[in-house]
């Protein structure tokens, strides 16, 4: 990992936990569902504690959650990422999701532009061992 492990006090994440994911010499906090973006499993937290996330922090929680289900409509979604949805746009007052996902799409597209397609295929490569012989398994974009 690019941080120690001893520094690691806990993990929230909505992807699997994979071979040599994390090794830890003490126990740790670790929440893992199975949802379509760690922002549904934040945005239940702010609530469960009877908290509202800032304007500023929705938005972000918002942007990534419409990242992560492309839309709503990655075969991960789940009726809970959708509640999730629905519940920070009518905090932020976001009446059309599927504009502001189009902007946010956009927007990272222009990025990814610039980006050699190398970099693009190694960027989010997850590496496995299988005994003595190793892999590793990528997205298609």
């Amino acid at each position: 990992p690019s941080i120690p492990t001893s520094s690691v006090i806990g993990v929230i994440d909505h992807h699997a936990l994979q071979s040599k994911t994390l090794v830890t010499s003490r126990p740790i906090f670790v929440d893992i569902r199975p949802w379509g973006s760690t922002c549904t499993l934040l945005a239940e937290d702010y609530a469960s504690y009877g908290k509202t996330p800032s304007r500023t922090t929705a938005g972000l929680m918002l942007s990534a959650l419409l990242s992560d289900t492309l839309n709503l409509k990655s075969p991960t979604c789940t009726d809970r990422d959708k509640r999730q949805v629905a519940q920070l746009a009518q905090q932020l007052g976001i009446k059309d999701i599927d504009a502001l996902a189009g902007d946010l799409f956009a927007a990272k597209s222009a990025e990814l532009a610039s980006v050699h397609v190398r970099d693009l295929i190694q960027g989010d490569m997850k590496e496995f061992s299988f005994g003595d012989a190793s892999g590793g398994a990528q997205s298609p974009i």
